[in-house]
């Protein structure tokens, strides 16, 4: 290994290091300025220090995984529009979060293949380029393309900001009448006060209960479709805690393990609630 590779690789580590640090840091301090410490202590008592050790963990390892495969997602940009294998089963569609790109869904994507689901695309868009109605239209843009979509069921997954957009979408453009579920993971579905401190204005533009989060108040029809929030009770990118939970009707809400909020792409136990979900979702219909 060169030098060069070795101090690349500190520098990762390092990095990842210090966001889940940090990151954690502000967790804490809004929870101890909350009644969520209190809800925290009374869950977990005094294995709430090992809970949150294991969000940091979790924190450091899945940004390290995220950067050292964010390059995969550059070479998928070009064909993420793609329409995937035909199957019998419903066609999934993918939504990443900020600062992401299709490498997102590496782990979640080759598990829902082997559980069977074989039609599988994504949407990519730039964090920097585009404002939030902005990848709203990419979206529909990207259904648009799908010839067959009016003659099978498609389901939106979207991870963080996607889940989001992928709401925004349903409720301003769709209203359920192509889209047969959604589910979102971790998603700021109030924003979140870490927003502020982001890079770019689509970061900024979904504070906690700002701007985005109120245009979605006011324009958002209700949609009769199945509507699944997990979430994290330590997540460090959202917060306050509440945000993570829609306040749309019609929304069930699964907690996961205590995991970061970008590891929910990599947990297994994430992965296998999405999976019974869509069976679920598939069933139905």
């Amino acid at each position: 290994m060169t030098s060069i590779a070795i101090v690349s690789l500190i520098l990762i580590f390092g990095m990842a290091l210090l966001v889940s640090l940090v990151t954690y840091a502000f967790f804490w301090y809004e929870a101890a300025n909350s009644t969520y410490e209190k809800q925290l202590r009374e869950r977990y008592g005094k294995r709430l220090g090992w809970y949150l050790l294991r969000g940091i963990f979790s924190g450091f390892l899945s940004s390290v995984i995220t950067i050292l495969i964010y390059p995969i997602g550059m070479r998928w940009k070009a064909t993420s529009a793609g329409t995937g294998r035909r199957s019998a089963g419903p066609h999934l569609i993918l939504i990443h979060g900020l600062y992401h790109n299709s490498s997102a869904w590496a782990f979640l994507r080759r598990r829902l293949r082997r559980a069977g689901f074989s039609r599988i695309t994504d949407v990519n868009y730039s964090s920097f380029k585009h404002d939030f109605w902005e990848i709203v239209e990419i979206i529909d843009q990207h259904i648009a393309r799908l010839a067959d979509t009016e003659k099978e069921q498609v389901i939106l997954i979207g991870h963080s900001l996607g889940g989001l957009l992928a709401k925004a979408w349903v409720g301003t453009r769709d209203g359920g009448s192509k889209i047969s579920g959604l589910i979102a993971l971790g998603s700021p579905h109030q924003g979140s006060k870490l927003a502020v401190l982001g890079c770019g204005a689509l970061a900024r533009s979904i504070s906690y209960r700002g701007r985005v989060v109120q245009e979605l108040q006011e324009q958002l029809s209700a949609v009769d479709l199945p509507q699944l929030a997990l979430y994290s009770p330590v997540d460090n990118m959202v917060l306050p805690a509440d945000a993570l939970r829609a306040t749309e009707p019609g929304w069930t809400h699964v907690e996961t393990e205590a995991i970061s909020h970008v590891a929910m792409l990599y947990h297994k136990g994430t992965a296998d609630a999405v999976i019974r979900m869509v069976q679920e979702i598939s069933h139905q219909n």
